[in-house]
């Protein structure tokens, strides 16, 4: 037997249902309990105060403590630490048909930006594509991780640094992030003038120009002035000199000029793949800035994301 419903009243912005369940005896002898509707059964709480505790934990990165206190204060709601774990869990468990989903339609997408980054003994993994993100939390930052998201093979174009488990996995086509690029260059040059290094400076001085040359095209090209095929042409005695300039610096008498040199210069295809194919851009700053803000400090994100937004 369902118990009355009693109107829904507003109090301190929050809208509270209250359910009065009643027990009658029938003449028979036999006792009817009154029972709750599936949805209050569940939970004393409703969907819309579980999905902000979800965005202040999971999006704003609060702790518990500071959204029990949060919830006081400024709805005057009074929430246990355990009632605070117990709905992230119910909507972690809710979110899990859709995360398969993604998961699954992760491989089929054509170009992925990745990246990772370290996270309470964990490295987080995010995964962006024209569509969504996927993030995966794995105890690994090596290859077997991208073959558990996007299987043993991916047919697509992979979006990423020079970290060496994403060669290792993928042998397609991979564009390599320029913003990480640019901020070796800068490195190598900061060196060369704390230690007086020449070669340090000059190799610095030679790759930044490449870099920037490309960089004006490209945004050339985003802006309509010239087409495809015109960027090809274009950037072919770009590409040329920068292939030269890495080959001449693999034999330099600096170690971290020609430690940079030749692994540039032994990944040099990986550079120019945003040239020659659509919905690839030169950085990876989607994965960047879209997945990595440190959880343990909003204000810090992972190397590369706050300070290197673009390669301009």
């Amino acid at each position: 037997m369902a118990g009355d419903r009693n109107p829904v009243r507003e109090a301190r912005g929050e809208r509270i249902s209250e359910y009065q369940l009643y027990t009658l005896s029938g003449r028979c002898g036999k006792v009817h309990r009154a029972t709750l509707p599936p949805e209050a059964a569940r939970s004393n709480f409703g969907p819309r105060l579980t999905v902000m505790i979800a965005y202040f934990t999971a999006v704003l990165h609060q702790p518990r403590r500071i959204v029990q206190d949060c919830f006081q204060t400024v709805f005057g709601t009074t929430l246990a630490l355990g009632s605070t774990q117990n709905l992230l869990a119910q909507t972690s468990q809710a979110l899990a048909p859709i995360d398969e989903a993604l998961k699954d339609a992760l491989p089929q997408q054509p170009v992925i930006n990745a990246d990772e980054s370290g996270w309470y003994w964990r490295w987080v993994w995010v995964f962006v594509t024209s569509g969504f993100m996927y993030f995966h939390i794995a105890c690994s930052r090596g290859s077997a991780v991208l073959q558990t998201v996007l299987g043993q093979i991916y047919k697509g174009i992979l979006c990423v640094d020079r970290w060496g488990a994403y060669t290792k996995y993928h042998k397609g086509l991979i564009q390599l992030c320029w913003a990480h690029l640019k901020r070796d260059i800068r490195a190598i040059n900061e060196m060369g003038i704390s230690l007086s290094s020449q070669q340090a400076c000059a190799f610095a001085r030679r790759m930044e120009y490449r870099r920037k040359e490309f960089m004006k095209l490209w945004y050339r090209y985003k802006t309509g002035e010239i087409n495809r095929k015109r960027l090809i042409y274009l950037s072919k005695p770009i590409r040329l000199g920068l292939e030269k300039c890495l080959h001449h610096y693999c034999d330099s008498p600096d170690r971290s000029v020609r430690s940079l040199a030749r692994r540039l210069y032994k990944l040099r295809s990986h550079l120019f793949t945003f040239i020659f194919h659509e919905g690839v851009e030169p950085t990876n700053n989607s994965a960047l800035c879209s997945g990595f803000e440190n959880p343990q400090d909003p204000g810090k994100s992972s190397e590369g994301g706050a300070n290197h937004r673009t390669a301009a």
